[in-house]
């Protein structure tokens, strides 16, 4: 039995479970039909009818906001369990649902901001936040001013999504070689735009450093490792190069498109990139352990 088949069906005998032992108090998960023999069928199910019984009124809002969190996660967590089409249409149907009045719409915003937006979420996924934003920013219950951030946030996802092909990046070696990111030629490119001024981002070089996995596929040829700098202080930044591996290129912004230009949205100090051969975006805004578990699946 592999991973996935066994993720189907232990959550679909948690859920079922809750349910039968649901109290006056607790979450109305859905009653699967009996005809639903396949942990594919129940999921579905499930994913799509989760909120059915659900009451979208202010007061449990404002007296069980744990209780409404943990449902919303519960429902996070059973969206793997079908494709991204159907799990990306249950959310729009979820905050349909919530358009009823002002303040479960603007709850449910919160949590979709805090576990699909969020970077240091694990449950971070913003293909599904997209469907989200779809009905929030379209949604006659907010006014313009509710929709300023959740915009901003379409606009900032839209950059090298996922699937996608990344945008291209003029760079200069301290050693004055250039190059561009899309003339790298390698099965996968790991990108690491950073500020060598930054506890966090240094964190991040030493472990993709002590990393033996990532260096194996290094020596194998199977992956390529661009660090850039785009920010400003280029001399110090050339008198850091102690901080990088020599097998990796690191390269500046010497045109300074990335921040001028917005060529990539930086939501923080750092930002990790994992591209195929063609620069599809096959990660992004991602830990290092997201980089390494995608990589292990593609080479098993």
């Amino acid at each position: 039995m592999n991973l996935k088949i066994s993720h189907f069906i232990f959550s679909l005998l948690f859920i079922t479970s809750l349910y039968a032992q649901s109290t006056p108090d607790s979450f109305p998960y859905p009653t699967l039909p009996t005809e639903l023999r396949t942990p594919t069928e129940r999921a579905h199910y499930l994913v799509h009818h989760y909120w059915d019984h659900f009451d979208f009124s202010d007061s449990i809002f404002k007296y069980k906001p744990s209780y409404v969190e943990q449902a919303w996660v519960d429902f996070l967590d059973l969206l793997p369990l079908v494709s991204l089409k159907d799990a990306q249409n249950s959310i729009k149907r979820t905050f349909q649902q919530t358009e009823i009045n002002e303040a479960a719409l603007k709850h449910f915003m919160k949590l979709a901001e805090k576990y699909l937006y969020n970077l240091d979420s694990p449950l971070k996924n913003e293909e599904y936040y997209l469907a989200a934003l779809e009905v929030i920013i379209n949604s006659p219950t907010l006014s313009k001013i509710d929709k300023i951030k959740p915009q901003q946030q379409w606009s900032i996802i839209q950059k090298n999504q996922f699937n996608t092909t990344a945008t291209d990046i003029f760079y200069q070696t301290a050693k004055d070689s250039i190059g561009t990111l899309h003339q790298i030629e390698s099965p996968y490119i790991l990108l690491f735009i950073h500020d060598f001024d930054c506890h966090t981002c240094l964190e991040e070089l030493n472990k993709i450093r002590n990393s033996s996995f990532l260096q194996q596929l290094i020596e194998d040829k199977e992956l390529t490792i661009l660090t850039l700098y785009p920010y400003e202080q280029i001399e110090e930044w050339k008198s850091k190069q102690e901080l990088y591996d020599s097998q990796w290129i690191n390269g500046y912004d010497s045109k300074q498109e990335i921040i001028e230009k917005e060529l990539y949205a930086l939501r923080s100090s750092s930002a990790l990139y994992l591209l195929d051969n063609n620069k599809k975006v096959l990660l992004k805004d991602c830990s290092l352990v997201e980089v390494e578990n995608n990589l292990k699946q593609a080479n098993e």
